[in-house]
């Protein structure tokens, strides 16, 4: 599975955080890890922080008017938030509309990335702004947009899954966004294949504040209990081990530990252990003040990387230490990856 992303930021009013993918999954509608590829700019880090007191995470069960691929791609990352304490995403009329139309337009132009062009076939706006304001989401609100395009299998999104393995990815994925558009598209041209373009648009408009964890949380992704995570990944733009080709020598699972908003988070130690209590060797914890590609994280996020891919289908067990502002932390949780063995 090969995810190519940019990103890019723009401000019109609030800062607006851009995230794009490409994700090409391997043949017969299976793959493994993913494999992260591009140029990349801010990855909305320094967007501004909202009271936990007043935006609390959202738990309560959400239903939706997705059917296929759309709905699978929701309820995914919804599980995935949910189980780990990211609060879920309400599905949004509107963003949908601005998801379906930009991956309708790639799809009839055989086009890529985030602005479209005036007079084109199924325009619907130059920036992802004037998409969203066309769509009826209230200008000014705080909007993400993801897309990529992956191959679906039958019970599964594995372009969630692969771009939850990403670093970069995973934590813009994790961040409080309170609403959800979801636009799948197939590619141009191609009859019967199950690649697909998909366009994720996240949002909050004012008055809300992003969702945010009860003051004192760490947060893992995964967590506790998380099942089918991706155990290869073979890129990643900006590439988070400089100087290595990750497509030649592939890093494994990627665990995103997310603290307070605004507190300085660090990891002062991180073990994983596999199969059999086999040590797994890990790169050292990235956060803000670390990471080698400064500006993507903002100081309450950070991620550790198994040094390789990890086993299919297979319990690893994670053990990290350290300080969430002034207070010290441990977290301690198992995962289980994915049964695909393929790359």
């Amino acid at each position: 599975m090969k995810i190519s992303p940019t990103f890019a930021s723009t401000s019109s009013g609030p800062l607006l955080a851009v995230l794009s993918m490409l994700i090409a999954g391997c043949g017969g509608g299976g793959g493994g890890g993913a494999s992260v590829s591009g140029s990349a700019a801010n990855n909305g880090a320094n967007l501004p922080v909202t009271d936990s007191a007043t935006s609390p995470i959202i738990n309560a069960a959400l239903s939706s008017n997705y059917i296929d691929e759309d709905l699978k791609a929701f309820n995914l990352l919804n599980a995935e938030r949910d189980r780990c304490g990211f609060g879920k995403l309400a599905q949004s009329a509107k963003l949908d509309v601005m998801a379906s139309g930009h991956a309708n337009w790639i799809a009839q132009n055989n086009g890529w990335g985030h602005f479209q062009i005036a007079g084109t076939t199924a325009f619907t706006g130059v920036t992802v702004q004037d998409r969203a304001t066309n769509a009826g989401y209230v200008p000014n609100a705080r909007i993400s947009e993801g897309m990529g395009g992956f191959i679906v299998v039958a019970d599964d999104s594995r372009g969630v899954r692969g771009l939850l393995n990403a670093p970069y990815h995973q934590i813009n994925m994790l961040r409080g966004y309170r609403d959800l558009g979801v636009g799948i598209r197939p590619p141009p041209n191609v009859p019967g294949t199950p690649s697909r373009y998909i366009l994720l648009n996240y949002g909050t408009l004012p008055p809300d504040t992003d969702q945010a964890p009860i003051a004192s949380t760490v947060r893992t992704y995964p967590c506790g209990g998380s099942t089918g995570v991706e155990r290869i990944m073979s890129g990643e733009s900006p590439n988070p081990v400089p100087n290595r080709s990750l497509g030649i020598e592939p890093l494994g699972t990627s665990i995103a530990v997310v603290g307070d908003l605004g507190k300085q988070l660090t990891v002062t130690s991180a073990t994983m252990t596999g199969p059999g209590g086999v040590a797994v060797t890990l790169r050292a914890p990235s956060n803000s003040l670390t990471d080698p590609n400064q500006g993507y994280l903002r100081i309450n996020e950070a991620y550790v990387l198994a040094d390789a891919p990890l086993s299919p289908n297979s319990t690893y067990q994670v053990f990290l230490t350290g300080t969430n502002g002034t207070s010290p932390f441990s977290r301690s949780f198992s995962f289980t990856t994915t049964i695909f063995t393929g790359p």
